[in-house]
């Protein structure tokens, strides 16, 4: 356990802080807090304790009688929620240079923003609709998230959490406070980010982690349901993949509560953490079995605990499983088609792509596919509006001839003014915020 003297703190940082001793100034406790908060400095910090505010940085803690039992609380930098026309110019402004952070780490990795494809789907499988505002911020969260784990994988901790803590900044930009409550992405994002300070051993981190723990549970919660009722009724009352995530979550908080002194806590949470455990494992035979017909170990893991270790059961499962890949394989070489393909048609006027359903429903009423999409475009993606030109014959003719006319010329996109020799461009590196992948929520987190 840390030696150190350890600070409760509520308010902009929840938690526990730790400092050598309580001969330590404010100055180095703000230091600390603006660490821990990811702050370049302490400035606009202010610490409250007993109703006085801790205002002498060169002043020992001591000399403001703080001690073990004392709660101090943190506010100042980014404690004060912004109003109005402000709150949208600062969401604005993270948004933009979340991007230009989104487009560095893409660069490093050598990715390009086509490998982000976003589908959103809630725990009942159905697409969620999206404000172009929510979906640009949620893009880009998933996006780094997929970032973050990408480094998590090589074991690279500390780059990891850089690209997760972005990720949890991007899905806080999202203004549908309803819209979250329906997936597991920001539950599970906030476990792994805790997971890379415990893998990194960083016990100053691991001990304002309650805050982000507790955080997650109600994410998982609202997702899952209180008593995963949700996905329960998902899987048909059968085994729920689920429950891995709730291992990793009361693991994780055996050791937060460790590292904080709340051995009573670690205990409970540790027999809570074994009976999840207990509930993963599976007899070897029938594995061995599985793994002799060719299937991977988490293949024959993940088949054995939905059908309660069955093998005929596992055998359909694994089946099933296998042809619901290849139909999203499928899916998804569709989409990204689709995504290649509407670059042809342009854009609209509002600057969006010809909508893919009502391009199909035109299609499929017999007008040609390119001269639909023209009459798409133009209008702004208003079908009626497009259904009337093409049933005149000669709006229909005019849309043809520009269809024609875009096949043969196609727009050449606006060059951008370059800035003025003494005046620096504020542009950017920016990367696409086409999507992420991996937004599927309806069962992930079950390791092999």
């Amino acid at each position: 356990m840390d030696q150190r003297q350890a600070i409760k703190v509520a308010g902009a940082l929840s938690g526990v802080v730790f400092v050598n001793s309580f001969d330590d100034t404010v100055a180095t406790l703000k230091a600390e807090i603006a660490r821990l908060l990811g702050a370049p400095d302490a400035a606009g910090l202010k610490l409250i304790v007993g109703g006085r505010i801790l205002s002498d940085g060169n002043a020992t803690l001591a000399s403001y009688k703080v001690t073990a039992a004392s709660k101090l609380l943190v506010s100042g930098r980014g404690a004060e929620a912004a109003t109005g026309m402000a709150a949208e110019a600062a969401r604005q402004a993270t948004m933009e240079r979340l991007k230009r952070v989104m487009g560095t780490f893409a660069s490093r990795d050598a990715r390009t923003s086509d490998e982000f494809a976003l589908e959103l789907e809630n725990q009942a499988g159905s697409r969620m609709q999206l404000s172009d505002s929510d979906r640009r911020a949620i893009v880009m969260g998933l996006a780094l998230h997929d970032m973050g784990k990408a480094a998590m994988a090589k074991a690279k901790w500390a780059e990891a959490i850089d690209r997760l803590t972005a990720a949890e900044e991007a899905l806080g930009c999202v203004q549908d406070g309803e819209l979250l409550k329906g997936i597991d992405n920001l539950g599970i994002l906030l476990l792994d980010i805790t997971w890379c300070y415990y893998k990194l051993g960083d016990v100053s981190r691991l001990g304002v982690a309650r805050d982000r723990l507790a955080r997650a549970r109600a994410a998982l919660a609202s997702a899952h349901g209180p008593n995963m009722e949700r996905v329960r009724a998902l899987h048909g009352g059968r085994f729920t993949p689920e429950v891995a995530i709730y291992a990793r979550l009361e693991a994780l908080e055996v050791v937060v509560a460790y590292h904080t002194g709340d051995l009573a806590a670690a205990a409970e949470h540790l027999a809570k953490a074994r009976a999840r455990l207990t509930a993963l494992q599976v007899p070897d035979a029938p594995l061995a079995m599985l793994q002799e017909m060719g299937f991977t170990p988490s293949e024959a893991r993940r088949a054995l605990r939905f059908s309660g270790g069955d093998m005929d059961g596992a055998l359909t499962f694994v089946s099933q499983q296998r042809e619901a890949v290849q139909a999203r394989r499928q899916r998804n070489r569709t989409d990204a088609a689709w995504r290649e393909e509407r670059k042809k048609y342009g854009r609209t006027g509002k600057g969006q792509y010809v909508e893919r359903d009502m391009l199909q429903r035109l299609t499929d009423m017999g007008y040609d596919k390119v001269v639909a999409a023209e009459a798409l475009r133009s209008l702004d993606n208003a079908f009626n509006a497009a259904l009337e030109t093409l049933m005149d014959p000669a709006k229909r003719a005019a849309i043809t001839l520009a269809a024609s006319l875009r096949q043969v010329v196609p727009t050449q996109p606006k060059k951008k003014a370059k800035p003025a020799a003494g005046t620096a461009s504020t542009s950017g590196a920016g990367a696409s915020t086409a999507g992420a992948a991996g937004a599927s929520t309806s069962g992930g987190g079950e390791g092999g």
